[in-house]
């Protein structure tokens, strides 16, 4: 044992130095987090506050939205509730087809 390690001052010293150390860990750690917003619709709207992007869940299926300039719907992607992918152009749904193990398959028709 060397010296130091029977100094009772300088062991609470170290004590109180690897608890602030340990703070300060944990409050980097809150800093680098990232940050997350729970919500079941966002909205991005231009410098006229009229919608062009939304961003929700229709059910339990993520879609996006994109808006022209005078607020009608012009193109939604998204997922079906089945989770199979789908496109929709000016509100009617386009038949997707995929290229799945080199077999063509038609998704949301």
């Amino acid at each position: 044992m060397s010296e130091y390690d029977e100094d009772p001052k300088l062991t609470t010293q170290l004590e109180s130095l690897h608890e602030r150390i340990r703070r300060l860990e944990v409050q980097v750690n809150r800093l680098v987090e990232t940050p997350s917003i729970a919500a079941r619709e966002f909205v991005v709207v231009d410098e006229h506050n009229r919608p062009r992007a939304r961003f929700e869940l229709a059910g339990h299926a993520p879609q996006v939205v994109l808006f022209d300039a005078t607020g009608w719907e012009r193109l939604r992607i998204g997922l079906h509730t089945d989770g199979s992918p789908a496109i929709w152009v000016e509100g009617r749904e386009v038949p997707l087809v995929l290229q799945k193990n080199g077999n063509d398959t038609a998704k949301g028709v």
